[in-house]
């Protein structure tokens, strides 16, 4: 059958990468780094790589796969390698205001609580936490095409959560051991999303429990032994969950028991929901399509202004414009499933067979500038885990989420982060200056104790 795997093409594939990923790892020194690249690595391989040994697709798009995995990870690991060599790591002063404790455990108390605004304006829907509504996919694809009528509130709300996310995950890292209260604040603020858009997607759940997954093992809360174990027992019930939400989502029956044949069932259809992305790439590659450089360029230069006032732009939305070429039909009208192109599909998309490979070393570029950001201090910890995450989403979708995270999402958070670093170094220069220069009658003041890293993997 075409649909087969090719044991050959699979093992070579998984050949490949691990050794790549072997050879890249040795060049990084700091654990964090190493989780970006398993991340990332991980991601392509079973959005992008797995589906290529499918009897159906072709030997090309392998050899166009491994070259684009190189050239991403090997710009990743050069970025990294470089920066560590001519930029000093980020470290935050310990005596700094903007790090005060009780204002940023105050901040996560407002931002949790700002985020109910919606199921109190414009009609009262609070009784909503107490009794969910049941996901409805095809009301929310509704209500996208559907002209916006919002009001002026609730589009400041909109902007003002935007804006204030990564100052929530930031002040998430001053809780630090006090597990139980990062567990429920991430619940509550995924909770609230749910009953307000009354869904949530499938990967945001994942994405969820691995963030507190990685809380949990990178400051050794439990015994690592012991979350391996829970892990071990809760994948399978995890994975018949994620497709009984997926037939609720979609509004068909469950047809599927809660017993090992519907589990075995739950693994085959997930696997395979994941994996078949290639299929469609591989038909991008032999076709004289064009590529889209130009319109791409543009969408970049659209993310930071209002989309009112890019209605009229021709910019490339690839995510539908992948899946009408997928499904040769019109995206809204005939079919409203979205096929993702993967982050490999994207570059063959955007920049052609030959120049796809400009695309991956401009990812490993960024996302080896945003790890030696944000690896180094420990209250940047819960914002490096989510983009690290992130990485998994872009593999799966492409990197527009993630550029519309950084343009958009951190307009106001970048700008916070350059100023407290600049401070903390002028006052660590300060600090340093007038411990060895001394004063009369008094002895120099102590050096701030060194900041600890959480444990790595």
């Amino acid at each position: 059958m075409e649909s087969d795997f090719v044991f050959s093409k699979f093992m070579v594939l998984t050949g490949v990468v691990v050794g790549s990923v072997f050879v890249f790892r040795f060049f990084l020194k700091n654990e964090f780094e190493r989780q970006f690249l398993y991340f990332g690595a991980l991601g392509v391989y079973v959005w992008s790589g797995i589906g290529g040994s499918l009897r159906i697709v072709d030997w090309k798009y392998l050899v166009l796969f491994f070259v684009f995995f190189v050239f991403l990870f090997g710009t990743f690991t050069f970025t990294i390698y470089l920066l560590n060599k001519l930029v000093k790591p980020v470290r935050f002063f310990e005596g700094e205001a903007l790090l005060s404790e009780r204002f940023w455990n105050g901040f996560t108390i407002f931002f949790l609580l700002f985020s109910l605004f919606p199921l109190v304006y414009p009609e009262f829907h609070l009784l909503r936490l107490l009794r969910p509504p049941s996901p409805d996919i095809v009301q929310m694809v509704e209500d996208r095409f559907r002209e916006s009528g919002d009001s002026l509130p609730e589009i400041l709300f909109y902007y003002a959560s935007v804006l204030m996310f990564p100052f929530f995950l930031f002040s998430l890292a001053f809780l630090g051991r006090r597990w139980w209260l990062v567990i429920l604040c991430v619940f509550f603020y995924y909770y609230t999303r749910y009953c307000v858009d009354e869904y949530l997607p499938r990967h945001e759940i994942g994405l969820m429990l691995i963030l507190l997954l990685l809380y949990f093992w990178n400051m050794r809360i439990f015994p690592r032994h012991f979350l391996a174990v829970v892990c071990l027992f809760a994948l399978p019930i995890l994975l018949f969950f994620f497709n009984v939400y997926t037939k609720l989502r979609q509004g068909v029956g469950m047809e599927i028991g809660l017993n090992l044949y519907g589990l075995i069932e739950s693994v085959y259809v997930l696997f395979y929901q994941e994996t078949f992305y290639p299929i469609f790439v591989d038909e991008l590659i032999n076709t004289s399509r064009t590529d889209e450089i130009f319109r791409y360029i543009k969408w970049i230069v659209s993310l930071p202004i209002p989309q009112n006032l890019t209605e009229s732009w021709d910019y490339l939305q690839i995510n539908y414009e992948f899946t009408e070429f997928a499904t040769k039909r019109h995206y809204g009208h005939s079919i409203t499933q979205v096929f993702l192109p993967s982050i490999f599909g994207e570059a063959i998309f955007i920049f052609g067979n030959k120049l796809f490979w400009i695309h991956a070393m401009v990812i490993g570029l960024l996302v080896g500038s945003l790890c030696f950001v944000l690896k180094s201090d420990p209250r940047l910890f819960f914002l490096m885990t989510f983009f690290q995450l992130q990485l998994l989403i872009m593999a799966r979708g492409g990197i527009g989420k993630l550029l519309i995270l950084i343009v958009n999402y951190f307009l106001l958070f970048w700008p916070f982060l350059f100023v407290l670093i600049r401070r903390s170094r002028t006052a660590a220069r300060n600090f340093s200056f007038t411990g060895q220069l001394g004063y009369p009658g008094e002895s120099p003041p102590e050096t701030p104790p060194a900041i600890d890293e959480p444990e790595a993997l």
